[in-house]
């Protein structure tokens, strides 16, 4: 197959996340045309990683535990600090709270940014990357961050697929909906 030409290097470029061995030998494998009809099919997300990788992502406190589930806990927490008096204690309470927010809003960034790395998907990971971008909401206000990756992934298993379903889960999530402050009950709509 031998080494890609210059014009088949920017291209490739161009809808990936960068030129490597694996989308170099696929390219010249499969010839553009099928390649990129390969890429044009949605597939599942999140996709299938290098062994390795997804066992990084499947120790994140995110891949384990349900997004509904981390909303109700760290709602209970936020309300456990709400209901402590003015203090040392308060203060503590609250920064825990901001603490684990902060950890879990690095975890989704963490994992979105080795899905991007690794994934065989990168035109699909591309254009979800692109509607997150458009799409986007404020990770820091109230819990964004909690939510951010099931957004994150619920961006990217549409970003290939209509329009009209994307802007629809986009209206209706409750990242988006917490984000605009027209759902201060956003959790409840949260998949089990």
């Amino acid at each position: 197959a031998g080494p890609l030409s210059a014009d088949e290097a920017r291209w490739l470029n161009r809808l990936t996340w960068g030129v490597n061995d694996s989308a170099a030998a696929e390219l010249k494998g499969q010839g553009r045309e099928r390649w990129v009809h390969e890429q044009l099919q949605a597939a599942p997300w999140p996709p299938r990683l290098p062994e390795p990788v997804q066992n990084k992502l499947l120790q994140l406190t995110i891949s384990q535990v349900p997004v509904a589930e981390l909303a109700r806990r760290l709602e209970a927490q936020r309300k456990a600090v709400d209901d402590k008096p003015e203090g040392e204690a308060r203060t503590a309470a609250r920064q825990a709270l901001q603490q684990e927010t902060a950890r879990l809003g690095r975890e989704a960034a963490t994992r979105q940014i080795w899905r991007s790395l690794y994934s065989p998907r990168q035109l699909q990971d591309q254009m979800g990357w692109f509607w997150l971008n458009h799409f986007n909401v404020h990770g820091q206000k109230a819990n964004l961050r909690m939510l951010m990756a099931d957004y994150d992934d619920r961006l990217h298993e549409l970003a290939l697929g209509r329009f009209r379903d994307l802007l629809g889960a986009v209206v209706f999530h409750p990242a988006m909906l917490r984000d605009l402050d027209n759902d201060q009950n956003a959790a409840r709509r949260l998949p089990e």
